[in-house]
């Protein structure tokens, strides 16, 4: 046992660390033995402090994600419902207009014919009278008055009648119009359930 304490420390792979020592060697990667390689405490503990911080940052990254996908579903989800209710505010102004018109033919429909009755009655006053006119100026004024009224009588009829199968084309026109728009609503409102 004549070796002294460096050597044997040597022999081990260690080296004797004395702080007080200004001879002392620490160990380096170089001259470590292989078993002591990031051993030391405060690398596991730095390394603990890395990994750590790594995990931190990618539940961090993860969270504002989340956070960012659920408001941009949530503002997807507030357009759709708006779109949605854009088609309902839709399919209500083309119903009102729709009842509009309905009611302004209706009122046309009703009006025109005591009109047209109310000329006709004005119309056979004066052939009546005419037939008992005997100045020939009265009478063929008369007779232009006569033509006239024919004319608006014959006029309001056809005018009429024009409005009446005009009415009924753009009435199934429009019923077509919105069974298609329902079913736009309808798909759509399916597309939001999703």
């Amino acid at each position: 046992d004549g070796q002294s304490f460096s050597s044997k420390a040597k022999q081990h792979g260690q080296y004797y660390e004395n702080k007080n020592n200004t001879n002392a060697r620490p160990f380096l990667n170089s001259n470590a033995p292989p078993h002591q390689i990031n051993s030391n405490p405060d690398s596991v503990s730095t390394f603990s402090i890395e990994l750590k911080k790594l995990q931190d940052e990618f539940d961090k990254i993860k969270n504002e994600y989340e956070i960012k996908l659920l408001k941009t579903k949530e503002s997807y989800d507030n357009q759709m419902k708006r779109i949605a209710q854009g088609w309902q505010l839709l399919n209500l102004q083309i119903k009102t207009q729709a009842e509009a018109v309905i009611d302004v033919y209706t009122v046309v429909c009703e009006i025109v014919p005591p009109i047209t009755q109310s000329i006709q009655i004005v119309n056979q006053v004066l052939e009546k009278v005419n037939c008992n006119v005997n100045d020939v100026n009265e009478r063929q004024q008369n007779d232009q008055m006569l033509t006239t009224t024919n004319y608006i009588i014959n006029a309001l009829n056809d005018r009429l009648q024009l409005l009446t199968d005009h009415h009924q084309k753009l009435q199934a026109l429009m019923v077509k119009q919105n069974d298609l728009l329902l079913q736009g609503m309808n798909s759509l409102g399916q597309s939001l359930n999703e």
